[in-house]
């Protein structure tokens, strides 16, 4: 009887923590996002085969990958590579524009700071090098507007 009863608590638990596992905070966020921000790789997969579901976005526009390359983390981006059901569904985040038109090619562009490797994996992605943000910059523009001499050299590129 009492091994039923915590079999039954066990499973509604688990019920409770599928449907809260995509609920988003006063900006947005997710569970999987917050991990992805505070660089716990480790939580991913976990929070993905509890149900997170990596397509959504926060209140800026940013998915999984726009976080992953602000925190200029290869690791992060692989991981959630890993964790996609499809390539097509990984082109989606590749390719998706916040609310200002930046993908996260321009968000790695901007913030790679050491040869991390992220906007090179954004580029074997298949990042369009050419696409522009609301002020019309493009994502190796933005790199030389911070003095990103390696990542503007590499979108350029991959852009001919």
């Amino acid at each position: 009887m009492l091994i039923d009863l915590l079999t039954i608590q066990k499973d509604q638990a688990k019920e409770k923590f599928h449907s809260d596992v995509n609920h988003k905070d006063n900006k947005g966020k997710t569970a999987v996002m917050a991990a992805i921000e505070l660089k716990r790789k480790n939580l991913i997969l976990p929070l993905v085969n509890a149900g997170a579901d990596l397509m959504l976005t926060h209140n800026t526009g940013w998915n999984v990958l726009h976080i992953a390359a602000f925190v200029n983390d290869l690791a992060l981006v692989k991981e959630i590579q890993s964790c996609v059901a499809s390539p097509a569904r990984m082109k989606v985040l590749v390719e998706q524009e916040d609310k200002s038109g930046r993908t996260p090619l321009h968000i790695a562009a901007y913030q790679e700071d050491q040869e991390t490797g992220v906007v090179e994996h954004l580029l074997t992605l298949g990042s369009d090098t050419k696409k522009k943000d609301t002020a019309g910059n493009t994502a190796g523009n933005l790199a030389g507007k911070k003095g990103r001499r390696r990542s503007r050299e590499l979108i350029e590129s991959f852009g001919k």
